[in-house]
């Protein structure tokens, strides 16, 4: 969801309070009261909590664009056969995700780094060391200096959701916010 889109209908409906922070973190407020409604990425854990799901988005591969290619150039899509064996950094919340989905197809996984953030796995990643994977969002468009490469696997993909807590009664401001998103085009 845009960041304007979200300053809009605060605006309109009269939220208090909006905190841009991690899955995890948003998750930890809402179960604890501290925010009613959150918008947060797959995977994360979904017991006890609602959830609208919004959109699926691809995951990336980046690289360097002076660098290493490892045999990228000239393509939009990348096949995870192509990953076999090439180093990889990966931000440590989609591990799971990413080990599995290679596991399964027989892809060599080459850990180069995992760590703890997406812009730590761009920054590798540009620095020419390895192969970045992050969710296509995250990606600077603005950042001349690498280059971008959709991965081909619906596996791979996450999903935009909002959520809020199960069994909990929502304010008329947070109400309507889960209106207008279920009425929009997110």
């Amino acid at each position: 969801i845009g960041t304007s889109v979200l300053m809009d209908a605060c605006r309109k409906y009269g939220i208090q309070r909006y905190h841009q922070v991690s899955t995890d973190e948003v998750v930890d407020m809402i179960e604890r009261g501290i925010v009613d409604i959150g918008v947060v990425r797959t995977p994360f854990n979904r017991e006890n909590l609602c959830c609208l799901n919004l959109r699926k988005e691809p995951m990336v591969v980046v690289v360097n664009k002076n660098g290493e290619k490892f045999g990228f150039e000239y393509r939009e899509k990348i096949d995870l056969k192509d990953l076999d064996g090439k180093p990889i950094v990966i931000y440590r919340r989609y591990e799971k995700l990413i080990m599995d989905v290679l596991q399964l197809n027989k892809v060599k996984a080459n850990i180069y780094c995992l760590n703890d953030d997406s812009r730590t796995t761009i920054a590798w990643a540009q620095a020419g060391l390895a192969i970045g994977i992050v969710p296509k969002s995250i990606i600077d468009n603005s950042n001349k200096e690498i280059e971008v490469y959709e991965l081909d696997e619906e596996e791979l993909k996450t999903q935009i959701s909002v959520a809020w807590m199960e069994n909990k009664y929502l304010p008329r401001s947070a109400r309507n916010l889960l209106d207008m998103i279920r009425n929009s085009n997110f």
